[in-house]
């Protein structure tokens, strides 16, 4: 499942033209559960260096343009999907990407609820856990690693689940 969250970040500067740019939030799903599910407010972070340097909590219907957000440099996006009363129910986070004046961005966030077990739908060689995971550019995750299901056997192979198709 992919869904845009269109983010508007209009950035002044010391110029007397106020620069801007857009950053829109593309939601990335690569399970069958739906991250969505019983949100009710949607929570916004931009991280420098993983420390917070914007937050905001918008009611998941309401419009998600913010004004006046002056962040460049190296930056992590984090969405928070928030039930009535706070509670986190999904949650998603982007790798560090360059955000520049002037230059229009896309941002792929995986966005997965928390605290569940998640199907990827897929047949892979050798059930595994204890794995460690890695995205590829092209989308692809790796599964690297790990034991087997049994957990007596260290796994010493890599395989990969490809989002687009399952």
């Amino acid at each position: 499942m992919r869904f845009f969250l269109p983010l508007v970040l209009l950035a002044c500067s010391s110029d007397p033209i106020p620069d801007s740019h857009s950053v829109r939030l593309n939601l990335v799903n690569p399970t069958v559960a739906n991250p969505m599910g019983g949100v009710e407010q949607l929570r916004l972070r931009i991280l420098d260096a993983d420390e917070w340097v914007f937050e905001e909590t918008v009611d998941v219907d309401d419009d998600f343009d913010l004004p006046n957000v002056d962040l460049y440099g190296v930056l992590r996006f984090e969405l928070a999907g928030l039930s009535d009363d706070g509670e986190v129910l999904s949650f998603g986070r982007s790798a560090e990407i360059a955000v520049v004046p002037g230059v229009e961005r896309e941002v792929a966030i995986t966005f997965l609820p928390v605290n569940k077990v998640l199907t990827l739908g897929a047949e892979f060689l050798e059930a595994r856990s204890f794995h460690s995971t890695a995205k590829a550019p092209d989308g692809r995750v790796y599964l690297i690693g790990g034991v087997n299901a049994d957990q007596d056997n260290a796994l010493d192979s890599v395989e990969y689940y490809e989002p687009e198709t399952g």
